[in-house]
Parts: C-alpha cells; sequence; structure tokens
C-alpha cells in the first residue's frame, strides 16, 4: 500500500455503514449501532449497487468503482480510494468534474465533503453515494 491507513483497518466514522479496509478493497456493512441505522445501510448498500451499474453503462467517471454488491445490501465491496487530504483543492476539483458529468450537479453536492470522495487512479470519485 502506498497510503498511510495500511494494509488492513476499519473505519467507524460512517453513520450508517462501518468500512473495513483490507488491501485494495473496502467492504462495507451496515452498522448495527440501531435498527434504523442498519436498514439505513442496507438501503445505502443497495444504492451504490445501483449507481454502480449506471457508471459503468453511462461511463461516469466520478462515480466510485463498485466490484460487488450483495443482493439485499448486506455487504457492498469498492475499490479502495486514497483519502482527500486538501480540503481548499478538493472543491476545486469537484468543480471541474463536476463540469464534465453527465449526472446533475445536485447529486454531487449532496453531503459534499472531502470525507465522501477519494482519489482513485488520478480521479476524483464520490465514494458515498447513498
Amino acid at each position: 500500500m502506498t497510503w498511510s491507513e495500511g494494509w488492513f483497518s476499519v473505519d467507524r466514522k460512517g453513520t450508517s455503514r462501518i468500512v473495513f479496509l483490507l488491501g485494495q478493497y473496502a467492504i462495507k456493512f451496515p452498522t448495527v449501532s440501531s435498527w434504523t441505522l442498519f436498514l439505513q445501510g442496507l438501503i445505502g448498500n443497495c444504492k451504490e449497487r445501483t449507481w454502480g451499474e449506471f457508471g459503468k453503462v453511462a461511463k461516469e467517471p466520478l462515480l466510485p468503482p463498485i466490484v460487488w454488491v450483495c443482493p439485499g445490501g448486506w455487504v457492498s465491496i469498492q475499490r479502495r480510494v486514497r483519502p482527500v487530504r486538501h480540503r481548499g483543492l478538493f472543491y476545486i476539483e469537484l468543480y471541474h468534474a463536476m463540469s464534465k458529468s453527465k449526472i446533475h450537479r445536485d447529486f454531487w453536492l449532496y453531503d459534499v465533503k472531502p470525507e465522501n470522495f477519494g482519489w482513485y487512479q488520478g480521479k476524483l470519485v464520490k465514494i458515498d453515494i447513498s
């Protein structure tokens, strides 16, 4: 791994999902902290499945590289991305990338914060699309 998080770590910062970072993958599970958040985690994973399929069809570069999502949303696997480190440059790059996107800007600006984006193969992608 070339980034500081290492080969394995657990990201518990999400509200509705817990993310295991394992090698080159991010594996997302619904949280078990409450029933409502668990259901929101399932729905979030299902939405990522839908958006991942759309991204492949539309060749949308800002959508994350979804590897696989279990039917029902129990597990979502994405390619691991490098975290956004510079907040100012993030917003500049986001607006530049949005200008080339086929998806309405409201989608990209919903819950817009650097923690919901990452760098994959030199491109900014939105990793939390739920």
